[in-house]
């Protein structure tokens, strides 16, 4: 790129080799003595983020990128993000980095008090941005601005979310550090406490699963849901015959971005629609 360009942090993912205060920082984890890979995900998400912010008009007087290495205050780092900008630009650079760095701070509290307050099912957290009606709730985060929300949205439901182990990972911004306390991810389907009936038509009769897929007659799209043995001819005769069925069913579940959302369910009771054929 033409020009001289400086060079400025905006946050560090500290190694575990790293020292704060003389104290060295290490992974924890429920399994003493279990060896955690040490994941540079979380930094590369908010990089990827902050560069597709970047307008036509600045891409070519600042750019962002994660690097490894040893940090300006000379401790040893993982990762750091880094912004490279223009010396002498026409731009108002220095205020883009202070707000990426801000966007920063606020993302990285987000995600300490959301994983400290919903250890394991970080999927039932919906963010929001201010301003919107929402009830009042412990599983409500509402952010400042848009991009705020779609950022900790990023990386609660699809880091903190997918998140397979339990340990802490440290960052530092300025000479601020944060402890983000990782848990085990956990978002299992759940038994709905409302039963529901569907008219559909039977598409496929799994024996191997138990389950059966069939196509609701008053809403688009194909549903899966599990069948006991004593189902399993009036499912096969309706596949056959084309016949419509009204089946009972108990709908399973889970958390999607602050939402429960069916995800199938076991079927309870199954009925004929006597002389109506759909194909």
């Amino acid at each position: 790129m033409p020009g001289i360009f400086i060079r400025k942090e905006i946050v560090s993912q500290v190694s575990p080799d790293a020292k704060k205060d003389d104290i060295s920082i290490t992974f924890k984890t429920s399994n003493a003595g279990a060896k955690i890979k040490f994941d540079t995900e979380i930094i590369t998400v908010i990089e990827s983020f902050l560069s597709k912010k970047i307008s036509s008009q600045h891409k070519n007087t600042l750019y962002y990128a994660v690097e490894g290495g040893i940090d300006s205050s000379n401790e040893l780092d993982s990762s750091i993000l880094v912004v490279y900008m223009q010396k002498n630009s026409d731009f108002d650079v220095e205020s883009i980095y202070l707000a990426a760095k801000n966007l920063v701070l606020k993302c990285l509290n987000n995600l300490i008090d959301i994983s400290n307050n919903h250890s394991g099912n970080v999927h039932k957290v919906r963010i929001i941005t201010e301003g919107r009606e929402v009830i009042a709730s412990p599983d409500v985060l509402i952010a400042d601005s848009e991009d705020e929300t779609l950022l900790t949205q990023n990386l609660i439901y699809n880091v903190l979310g997918r998140s397979k182990n339990n340990c802490t990972v440290s960052f530092k911004v300025d000479d601020k550090y944060f402890d983000l306390n990782l848990r085990r991810s956990s978002n299992a389907p759940l038994e709905s406490e409302i039963r529901n009936q569907i008219n559909s038509v039977v598409l496929c009769v799994d024996d191997h699963s138990g389950n059966v897929t069939v196509r609701s007659t008053d809403a688009k799209g194909l549903k899966k849901y599990q069948f006991e043995p004593q189902h399993r001819q009036k499912l096969l005769e309706a596949q056959l015959a084309g016949n419509e069925l009204i089946i009972d069913i108990i709908p399973m579940e889970k958390f999607n971005q602050g939402e429960l959302l069916e995800c199938g369910g076991r079927i309870i009771d199954i009925k004929v629609v006597e002389h109506e054929k759909l194909i």
